[in-house]
């Protein structure tokens, strides 16, 4: 398996000063650009190896490669600071051999153009991802893989959920356009902010002003008619963010079930900061293992609705994880794909008649979302479809230009016949 994100970190961590390296210093915003950026170059990096080379170098030198093509293709600096600054780079890795070929390498990619541009076709590194993984995205339909390619190579966009008082909205905002920020407000609640900083920078974070969450993610409000009062199941929980847009929406009792203690120690360190913005609605969480042939001691065994976000191949989030096609192969899918289907017959049993559960997926592959919602409906029989947003692509159309909006997702709603 392919490990480029972990080489890249490695290989740049190699060129912060000694007295950072293994320290706990958090690496700066411009390392982790070049982590990312090259993370989205690995696919091509591949592409022009097969070309260029008769046999690949070692992952040190493909991390580097990775990097400095990404650096060519976004102008991020001039062509020849580039090569300098990767040969040097190279020279520390592997000496005057290691440095030799990365040199001839870069200047064979700049000297032919109509070739480098051939590369980018590659579907490969249209798709940065291998061919397993591109090829699934095609067998999904044209829609899909333009999706995917178009989001693939593209930053996450930032986005804040607002959570202040309505009137101090503009107040809020105004605040981030003083530190040189441009707000785009897509909902009331919804502010895409330009450029992304660490949040703990940003204006009213310790007093719970906002959060972070993605356009596609905030589509979940709303969609369960909760009351004040029900007990809602929030399945796979952890980091929080549909938890917490329930009890944005009413003051209910959740129960916030996830396997990782550590991720759902995020999710109360959040609630912490946050929660005060809430009303009256409690949270309960539990490390717990919902796949389990046993119903887990202490938690309830009926809710009036319940949230499935499950565990998925994450190919609508690529934008914030381009390393994830290369970190599992075909068969890691396919037993995503069981797992998920277990997992909605488990908790159907645990909804109560009369009420709905939201099966939610960060992927773009119609085998965890379309498919895997009619498979279930075929053989629940007091299973209803209800409106919900369906399959969301990271794109959009304007004027015939392919734009990156939020990140893929797939949303189903189902009641329980009442009997």
């Amino acid at each position: 398996m392919v490990q480029a994100s972990r080489s890249i970190r490695e290989l740049l961590a190699a060129q912060r000063p000694s007295g950072l390296r293994g320290s706990s210093v958090s690496p700066s915003a411009a390392v982790s650009d070049l982590v990312a950026h090259g993370l989205r170059a690995w696919g091509l990096t591949l592409v022009r190896l097969g070309r260029l080379s008769k046999r690949p170098p070692a992952s040190e030198l493909q991390a580097l490669l990775a990097v400095a093509f990404s650096c060519i293709q976004r102008g991020y600096r001039p062509y020849p600071i580039v090569v300098s600054q990767a040969v040097e780079a190279a020279r520390h890795l592997g000496g005057v051999k290691a440095a030799s070929f990365v040199n001839a390498l870069l200047r064979r990619v700049l000297a032919d153009p109509h070739a480098a541009k051939q590369d980018l076709l590659a579907p490969t590194a249209q798709a940065n991802a291998p061919d397993w993984y591109w090829r699934r995205l095609q067998r999904s339909g044209p829609e899909v893989y333009a999706a995917h390619c178009a989001s693939a190579l593209a930053p996450p966009a930032f986005v804040l959920r607002y959570l202040g008082a309505a009137g101090q909205r503009q107040t809020w905002a105004e605040s981030l356009k003083a530190r040189g920020h441009r707000v785009s407000w897509c909902s009331d609640r919804t502010a895409m902010v330009v450029p992304a900083v660490a949040v703990e920078d940003l204006p009213g974070f310790a007093e719970g002003v906002f959060r972070v969450q993605d356009t596609s993610a905030q589509r979940a409000l709303g969609l369960l008619p909760l009351r004040p009062g029900d007990r809602v199941l929030d399945a796979c929980a952890a980091p929080g963010g549909k938890t917490f847009l329930l009890s944005e929406q009413a003051d209910v009792d959740i129960w916030a079930v996830d396997a990782s203690a550590r991720r759902l120690a995020r999710l109360e360190t959040e609630w912490t900061r946050i929660g005060h913005r809430f009303g009256h609605a409690r949270i309960f969480p539990v490390v717990a293992e919902l796949s389990q042939a046993l119903w887990p001691e202490g938690l309830p065994t009926l809710y009036d609705h319940v949230v499935l976000d499950a565990p998925c191949s994450g190919s609508g989030v690529v934008r914030r994880h381009p390393e994830s096609a290369w970190v599992r192969g075909e068969a890691a899918v396919e037993a995503l794909v069981t797992l998920q289907s277990a997992l909605l017959d488990r908790l159907w049993r645990v909804l109560r008649p009369g009420g709905q559960l939201l099966y939610i997926t960060c992927s773009v592959f119609p085998q965890e979302g379309e498919e895997q919602i009619l498979s279930f409906l075929a053989r629940t029989p007091d299973a209803v479809r209800k409106p919900a947003p369906g399959q969301i692509l990271p794109y959009y159309l304007d004027d015939g230009f392919l734009c990156v909006s939020g990140d893929g997702f797939f949303y189903a709603r189902l009641e329980k016949r009442l009997t």
